[in-house]
């Protein structure tokens, strides 16, 4: 049975790889005859097939994962509960007394505590978004993904990819050699692509990425060169 499986995984890596293939090669103007929708919907049918075999066979593993989250999280709740409900009773002794009271203050310190643990949920997820290094590879994803992928195009969203990557510069502490030699690296493409015939949309949006590469690289060297320059002025004048 294992056996099986190893094959099985395989044989999903193979499929998975020449779904891949097919699809550059069409993104690059070389039609290979096979009907991609097609493929991926059948590849998808037997991934759902591994997906519920794998879950089958590690079923003990995953509901204890899910079980230790759960209980984690409940205790947090019901300690971080009760901590609201001391606070809110002492703020307000004459609102929360009574049995309506105690009812109120509950179904409020639960809430609280909800929204509470839904914060801290948000600040983890904030922070790990913003590591220098994840932000720069979901900026570097979400560019590479809107000229090769999306068939739209959305000032909206080269507006938010160009932010980002302002962002991610300034984590990363990138210099305006490195920006400008991404650009450079675009350039290079696109003579490619339109050997390839590639689609006129996938061709604008490169050329664009260009100048807001170039844009931003130039506009970095030359604050480097102002910093440089005041740096030398203030050693010559000690």
């Amino acid at each position: 049975m294992r056996k099986i499986f190893l094959a099985y995984i395989r044989f999903l890596e193979t499929a998975y790889i020449s779904w891949l293939f097919i699809l550059t090669a069409e993104k690059f103007g070389f039609n290979l005859g096979v009907d991609l929708h097609l493929f991926f919907r059948v590849l998808f049918w037997f991934f759902l097939v591994y997906l519920f075999w794998e879950i089958k066979r590690r079923r003990s593993v995953i509901y204890s994962i899910i079980k230790t989250f759960f209980l984690k999280t409940r205790t947090k709740i019901i300690s971080k509960t009760e901590i609201t409900k001391k606070k809110l009773i002492s703020s307000f002794p004459i609102i929360f007394t009574g049995k309506t009271g105690n009812s109120l203050v509950l179904v409020l310190a639960i809430i609280l505590s909800c929204l509470s643990f839904f914060q801290r949920f948000i600040k983890f997820l904030s922070n790990f978004i913003l590591r220098p290094g994840t932000l720069l590879m979901i900026t570097i994803l979400g560019i590479l993904t809107d000229i090769f992928i999306f068939y739209f195009d959305s000032t909206l969203m080269a507006l938010l990819l160009s932010v980002l990557l302002i962002v991610a510069i300034r984590l990363n502490q990138l210099k305006g050699k490195i920006i400008v030699s991404g650009g450079l690296i675009l350039l290079v493409i696109c003579p490619f692509l339109l050997n390839f015939k590639t689609k006129p949309l996938m061709i604008g949006k490169t050329a664009l990425w260009i100048y807001v590469f170039l844009i931003i690289g130039t506009g970095q060297m030359f604050i480097e060169y102002l910093k440089d320059e005041r740096k030398s002025g203030a050693r010559t004048e000690t």
